[in-house]
């Protein structure tokens, strides 16, 4: 039983009781008056309604409207912090002429430059930065997440990030872009490509604008599109270049290819002049080069 209930048993009570005395000493007036004020003046006082579901419902309104406002609100850019020295940024990245650049993201992606490059960030938000890579060498390591966006932009070609760890060489008066993967994977579009090429760890990729080709090796952390002793680039056929073919080019890892030898447009794999054993052993570490097909 609720506790107004019997407040209001015992009123009623009290007032029968007061009944029966009045009739019993005889009607006075003065004396029922009496009887009749002290029970209203201990009558239960009238049940407030309690304000405490209305104030619930209102704060918890409020509250699904700021998440609301808050979702709506853009995240702010990634912070971007060179040498240790928070910078705007859109100012220019430019190593000295001996020393590396260090450039970190508030996200934890950082990136190296390495002495005499230089580089800029086009644009940044809070999902990752646009960088362009005007020469010289690139150290990166992105953080991978689930809504990240990085691209580097090094010429006519384009490098698509979502978490990883890899080199970028370019060298504009050569025409020649180096990327070399040590973790996770990127795309990269551009001349001689024909359409965008995936390029996973522990792969190499060098490709020649001024020839129209493509090459392949194993990534090693201090390779270089200048380096000496590597393999020179086999001229294109009838100077054309896969882009120009109108047909993707073929994926390198297909076993088809023949690693060592030179494609040279008649439309099927050459042969290797190598023995059958040594071709069959040749590993992905060995450089193979592409060249558009007829």
């Amino acid at each position: 039983m609720m506790a107004s209930e019997q407040r209001l048993r015992d009123f009623g009570r009290r007032m029968a009781e007061a009944q029966d005395a009045a009739m019993a000493d005889g009607f006075d007036r003065d004396a029922a008056a009496a009887r009749w004020e002290a029970l209203l003046l201990e009558a239960p006082p009238e049940p407030r309604r309690s304000l405490v579901p209305v104030a619930a419902v209102l704060a918890v309104a409020a509250g699904l409207l700021g998440l609301v406002w808050l979702s709506m609100r853009p995240a702010p850019p990634l912070s971007v912090v060179v040498d240790a020295v928070p910078r705007a940024a859109d100012a220019p990245l430019i190593a000295g002429a001996s020393s590396p650049l260090s450039v970190g993201f508030s996200d934890g992606s950082a990136l190296t430059l390495d002495a005499e490059g230089r580089a800029s960030i086009a644009a940044v938000d809070a999902r990752g930065a646009v960088l362009e890579l005007e020469r010289g060498r690139l150290h990166a390591a992105i953080v991978h997440r689930t809504d990240s966006r990085w691209r580097v932009r090094c010429g006519p070609f384009e490098v698509q990030v979502t978490g990883t760890r890899f080199d970028l060489a370019w060298d504009p008066g050569r025409g020649e872009l180096a990327v070399s993967l040590f973790e996770g994977g990127v795309l990269v579009w551009g001349p001689a490509l024909g359409g965008p090429q995936p390029v996973r760890a522990g792969e190499r990729l060098t490709v020649s604008t001024e020839r129209g080709e493509v090459r392949w090796g194993s990534a090693t952390p201090e390779a270089s599109v200048a380096d000496a002793g590597e393999p020179a680039l086999a001229p294109a056929g009838d100077g054309a270049s896969i882009a120009d073919a109108g047909e993707p080019a073929n994926d390198p890892r297909d076993p088809a290819r023949v690693e060592g030898a030179s494609l040279m447009g008649a439309g099927e794999p050459a042969t290797a002049p190598a023995a059958p054993a040594a071709a069959e052993s040749a590993s992905r570490t060995a450089p193979v080069v592409r060249a558009p097909q007829a």
